[in-house]
């Protein structure tokens, strides 16, 4: 920040530099908001907004499309993609409404979400479905919804355990957001920065109260100044009560999300895990695939090598049986017929059979 802020700042860059600020939103708002006067430094910016729901619906078809050919090209085995090139009306609204739901996520990523979305469908479909009478895969529009689904599922759970981050520095100042790109992220901004309001107004209160000494008042009686010291003694052990339960109540709610924030770790990296997986476990199982598609192949090559093979050496007998060339030479296969290795003798295709 400190090299980004020097840089715009310097006369001999002003309106000559093209900055890029790349990531979630959330994070390009908590970045901007550390200098408050640093947007006034951005006299013309261009957004560029996410993929629409139509067109990672497009992209997604464009990406399976790509398997399907790197599939054919390296193991000669076909991928029936035709539910979601020529998709029925159902199939295309349970997409387009699956890509709108993932596209409202703070976590998502836009084409890099639909590639991977593009490797899971593909990954399932290799453990799943096989048309036994040619050997290809057959993708199911229930593959595409569930994978989707999964998808949502992953970045509803992700974007619930992401932790609160601090906007600005405790410098006193006032916090300052810059309204990017949606109305969600302007509403989370609005809100930490009440917290943070809320949680200065308690610090003052708790921390910084001046105390007064108290003086007694001429003509006070000594039974009253007595009561009244008592009732202050009162206030006082109350107030510290007070304080106390306060204190210990934000330590256990600390120690309580800290325990939450653990257990969500350790789930996530679990799922990773599994992920990680099941991704090695696909990549092995396609792998196999591929190695016997190729292995039949060879199977069948060697069998048509065996028999012209043995056909051939049938018809080197039966010209040394026929005993044209006296010398007794090996015969050379031409067009048409063969050829004795010293070139003198000639028997057709007819006269052999």
């Amino acid at each position: 920040m400190d090299e980004l802020v020097d840089g715009i700042t310097k006369p001999r860059f002003a309106r000559k530099l093209i900055i890029i600020l790349a990531g979630y939103d959330a994070d390009i708002n908590r970045l901007m908001s550390i200098n408050p006067g640093l947007t006034s430094h951005f006299p013309e910016s261009l957004q560029f907004e996410p993929l629409s729901p139509e067109k990672c619906t497009r992209l997604l078809k464009e990406l399976l499309s790509k398997k399907k050919r790197d599939l054919l090209e390296h193991s000669q085995t076909k991928f029936d993609i035709s539910c979601v090139q020529c998709p029925d009306p159902n199939l295309s609204k349970e997409m387009t409404q699956g890509f709108d739901t993932l596209s409202k996520s703070a976590s998502w990523a836009n084409a890099r979400d639909v590639e991977t979305l593009a490797t899971a469908i593909f990954g399932k479909t290799v453990t799943t479905i096989q048309d036994t009478s040619t050997g290809g895969l057959i993708l199911s529009r229930d593959s595409v919804i569930e994978e989707i689904q999964n998808m949502i599922t992953e970045h509803n759970s992700r974007d619930n355990f992401q932790p609160q981050h601090p906007l600005t520095k405790d410098n006193g100042g006032p916090s300052f957001s810059v309204p990017l790109r949606t109305q969600n992220t302007n509403q989370s901004m609005t809100n930490i920065q009440s917290e943070n309001a809320k949680s200065t107004t308690v610090s003052n209160a708790k921390f910084n109260k001046v105390k007064v000494a108290d003086q007694r008042d001429d003509g006070v009686a000594d039974d009253v100044w007595a009561q009244l010291e008592k009732d202050k003694a009162m206030e006082d052990a109350k107030e510290k009560e007070y304080l106390r339960v306060t204190h210990d109540e934000q330590e256990q709610k600390r120690e309580l999300q800290k325990l939450q924030d653990e257990e969500n770790t350790s789930a996530r990296e679990a799922d990773e895990a599994r992920n990680r997986y099941e991704q090695e476990r696909l990549r092995h199982e396609l792998e196999r695939r591929m190695k016997e598609v190729i292995a039949r192949d060879l199977v069948k090559k060697r069998k048509a090598l065996v028999e012209a093979r043995r056909k051939e050496q049938a018809n080197q007998a039966k010209l040394r049986q026929m005993e044209v060339c006296i010398m007794g030479y090996r015969w050379i296969k031409q067009s048409g017929g063969y050829r004795c290795a010293g070139g003198s003798h000639w028997v057709s295709d007819a006269q052999l059979h």
